[in-house]
């Protein structure tokens, strides 16, 4: 084919990397996490239970998406991340067009089990595109607990989507579903929470473990 003949036959081209994850490698090997979701508005707008929110530059709103928490076990880790969302192609003499999308992911608390309503550790955004999907690589990542966010770039645009996330360690990966603690089945006997206490340390000295079972968490 001449190069005249491509530019007149196609006008776009996919360069594709095939992660390894097989068990009969000898190369390095990824173990692969699959998370399906929605982008969706709720009933009432601006309700906790909306789950499309857009990017950060949204700040009031973008922690109204799907939120899903990883845990990195060892320093100078690498994770991989891969957002896709539905082929429209089909639907394109129509008129639809794919949503923006990106990426974003959060440093959290170790201890965190519910979802983020604030913005906390920034550590990484994919580019927004209008395309097909996306990609994030990291690398150098510390040990700690971390929250992905999948978004789209506009509050209120609903969608299908799937995630990909790649590492070399296995993450314990899950969606953070609950935003705040439950009252149990008997809320007249226990008072609901009042706030949130987030405690950062930023450095200590002599600090000693007070019996053998704290010993590990010096």
């Amino acid at each position: 084919m001449t190069w005249e003949d491509f530019c007149t036959y196609f006008t776009d081209v996919s360069v594709c990397h095939q992660i390894n994850t097989s068990f009969f490698t000898l190369g390095k090997r990824y173990i692969e996490t699959i998370f399906h979701g929605i982008w969706m508005n709720s009933e009432s707008r601006g309700d906790l239970s909306d789950r499309a929110g857009g990017c950060a530059n949204f700040k009031e709103s973008c922690l109204c998406n799907p939120q899903y928490r990883i845990d990195v076990p060892d320093d100078d880790s690498e994770i991989i991340v891969s957002l896709m969302q539905r082929d429209i192609r089909e639907r394109r003499r129509q008129g639809v067009s794919y949503l923006t999308i990106g990426i974003m992911v959060e440093r959290v608390e170790e201890n965190r089990t519910f979802r983020m309503h604030q913005l906390l550790d920034m550590q990484a955004t994919s580019d927004y595109i209008s395309t097909r999907s996306v990609y994030l690589r990291m690398v150098g990542i510390r040990r700690g607990r971390y929250v992905i966010v999948p978004t789209t770039y506009a509050p209120g645009e609903e969608g299908e989507f799937m995630m990909r996330v790649y590492s070399a360690q296995q993450l314990n990966a899950s969606e953070l579903t609950r935003d705040k603690p439950s009252v149990g089945l008997l809320p007249c006997c226990r008072k609901q929470f009042t706030c949130v206490t987030r405690l950062r340390l930023i450095g200590g000295e002599q600090i000693m473990a007070s019996n053998s079972q704290n010993a590990g968490n010096r």
